[in-house]
């Protein structure tokens, strides 16, 4: 489950999956590369029998390789020290590739509880600690940890390959290093959608819901106000191709209530084993009343 939640958003130059098979020196920064980050805090706390971190995953998918990791805890979450930084920053200029995990914790949001940066933008000295490792050293690949959604406005440019683990349970540093050296192809798509930054979304007080139908929300909105976010709902990369051919809508049309089957054909192009997920969007005119008779909500499936 891990592994198929696990979401590849930027692979600059290919840059992923890394190669354990040939010498390889991994820098393994953050606050979160040595952490196994469950989940907010409040009623959605579980207490695992064991959980590994992202560390720990790395170490045993490279068990018995030429791997030689250095790690570096750099920053914290949430703080303005940056007393780690001269540590991480020898470590990356040491090695051929640097991964930074970090994102949100149990301090930053949960039941009650919502960024105490005030901003959805990655908190604390992370993004600064990110630009500076990727000024010693241009291969550097984030690993995200959160349950909201964060922002990368000030290093979004700086990474070459990005990937979104959310919470990922007990068994999530296992799953990161499966995608991270291509044990799995990386299949999963945003649930949400990526901000660029706080203007692209309402007012925390705003509380007139007046025009919310119209205007739309999550990824509606965005198309209704012209946004465009840094990730859209739905996006998502591969380590392989995918094709699509042979879409079919039976029946083109019908009234209220009738069952439509749409099907394609989906085809792996590329070279590598792995798994699409297949979206359907449909919507109607929210500013037209008579859409509402037709379809309430516009429903998605995924097969």
């Amino acid at each position: 489950v891990a592994q198929k939640s696990i979401i590849l958003l930027k692979n600059e130059d290919n840059i992923l999956p890394l190669d354990k098979t040939r010498p390889i020196t991994i820098a393994l920064i953050g606050p979160s590369a040595d952490a196994a980050r469950l989940d907010g805090c409040g009623s959605s706390v579980v207490d695992p029998c064991y959980a590994f971190t992202p560390k720990q995953g790395i170490e045993n998918r490279t068990s018995g390789f030429p791997v030689n990791i250095l790690y570096a805890r750099g920053c914290d979450i949430n703080s303005d020290d940056t007393s780690g930084f001269p540590e991480a920053i020898t470590a990356a200029t040491n090695s051929d590739v640097v991964v930074f995990v970090g994102g949100l914790d149990n301090t930053q949001e949960g039941e009650g509880l919502d960024r105490l940066s005030g901003s959805v933008q990655l908190p604390g000295q992370q993004q600064e600690l990110i630009n500076a490792l990727a000024a010693v050293n241009p291969n550097l690949i984030v690993v995200l940890e959160s349950g909201g959604i964060v922002a990368l406005q000030q290093s979004i440019e700086n990474i070459k390959g990005l990937i979104y683990a959310f919470y990922p349970g007990l068994e999530g540093g296992n799953a990161i290093a499966d995608v991270l050296f291509g044990n799995v192809n990386p299949g999963g798509k945003l649930p949400v959608t990526m901000p660029r930054n706080d203007d692209q979304l309402p007012d925390w007080s705003d509380l007139n819901f007046t025009n919310d139908v119209v205007d739309g929300f999550g990824y509606r909105r965005f198309d209704s106000l012209g946004l465009t976010p840094q990730y859209a709902f739905g996006y998502g990369l591969s380590y392989t191709t995918f094709g699509y051919g042979n879409l079919t809508v039976t029946p083109a049309s019908a009234p209220g209530g009738m069952p439509i089957l749409v099907s394609v054909d989906v085809t792996n192009t590329g070279e590598r084993t792995g798994d699409e997920v297949v979206q359907l969007y449909l919507s109607v005119d929210f500013a037209n009343p008579v859409s509402y008779t037709h379809l309430t909500l516009p429903t998605i499936y995924s097969v």
